[in-house]
């Protein structure tokens, strides 16, 4: 990218950095984990007047694709996607290798920790239950903590845990807060990484819990 471009552009690279939060890392690589409406606000609210760009540049990066006017303000001007990125590559912030890395780590990420103490109450409260797919799930609707519904659920995962005591499952030395919290959606959210560690068995979508072990029939996969 030509120096003319960069000094051009840092114009509204600065702004957007300063919006992320981002300092000394790439932009462009902590842009693409958000979401699409976030990044939207992002580059729309960091976007600059066009008197701010040097009018005999403007157009060049404009044809070039490194900038775009605002959608709802014509006298305004955003970064693009391949201004962002050929901005940082040029400076070395940012290339096709580090790009990959943060792809694998946010999209194709694996886990080869085991499964936590609370992961396990988790799938085999779901496992006793008979919660085997979408039609039959757990929800984690908001529920007044003195439901009846909130206080089966809670019971039947207190029993659970002491199952899995007594089988010597998990360990006696765990804090399980959730049978003191009085509040089965606590539970449900204490384990990030059991859709992973299961290879997705374990399905987490919206507010609803269940594992996915039943074909379109209704019949359990073996």
């Amino acid at each position: 990218m030509k120096a003319v471009y960069r000094r051009e552009i840092r114009k509204l690279y600065n702004p957007l950095k300063e919006k992320i939060g981002v300092k000394n890392s790439s932009v462009f690589l902590k842009l693409i984990t958000k979401r699409k409406n976030k990044i939207r606000d992002f580059v729309s609210n960091a976007g600059i007047t066009s008197t701010l760009i040097d009018q005999r540049l403007c157009k060049e990066l404009e044809e070039k694709g490194f900038i775009v006017k605002h959608p709802n303000d014509f006298h305004r001007y955003c970064l693009t996607a391949s201004g962002l990125w050929n901005y940082e590559k040029s400076r070395e912030n940012v290339d096709l290798e580090s790009l990959l890395k943060e792809f694998d780590s946010e999209y194709f990420r694996t886990t080869t920790n085991p499964i936590s103490d609370t992961g396990k109450i988790i799938l085999f409260s779901l496992l006793c239950n008979r919660n085997f797919s979408n039609d039959c799930t757990i929800t984690m609707e908001t529920d007044t903590i003195n439901s009846h519904y909130n206080i089966v659920w809670l019971n039947f995962t207190i029993l659970v845990k002491d199952t899995l005591l007594k089988a010597k499952i998990i360990s006696e030395k765990g804090k399980y807060s959730f049978a003191t919290n009085n509040n089965k959606t606590y539970l449900m959210q204490r384990d990030n990484y059991l859709v992973e560690q299961t290879n997705g068995i374990y399905q987490r979508l919206n507010n609803v819990h269940y594992l996915d072990m039943a074909d379109k029939q209704g019949n359990i996969r073996e």
